[in-house]
């Protein structure tokens, strides 16, 4: 079970800082799943670090399709912490068609 979840694009600061972060974590005990963009730079950094990565293809404009990605790697991967994401994927707007209210 992952302890955090980080879910990041690649190549920007912030990208750097949470894989910084997430290897910083990882080196102290910490569960650590990298989730990020498949044959990414990234994701050779944290395989390269150790991490536990997890490739996730997202598509720019689809985030009812994104979000039921992240929902399907919820599922099949238990998530100590970061519930709200968990809850906003399953449970929230997106997780509904847009007829259903």
């Amino acid at each position: 079970m992952c302890s955090r979840f980080w879910i990041k694009g690649a190549g920007a600061g912030s990208v750097t800082s949470a894989l910084r972060l997430s290897l910083g974590l990882a080196r102290v005990g910490v569960t650590v799943c990298l989730v990020c963009p498949p044959g990414s730079e990234v994701e050779r950094l944290g395989r390269t670090g150790g991490l536990d990565v997890e490739p996730l293809p997202l598509r720019a404009r689809a985030r009812l399709a994104n979000a039921e990605a992240v929902g399907r790697l919820l599922a099949r991967r238990p998530v100590a912490g970061n519930l709200a994401v968990y809850e906003s994927v399953l449970h929230g707007p997106l997780a509904r068609p847009p007829d259903a209210g």
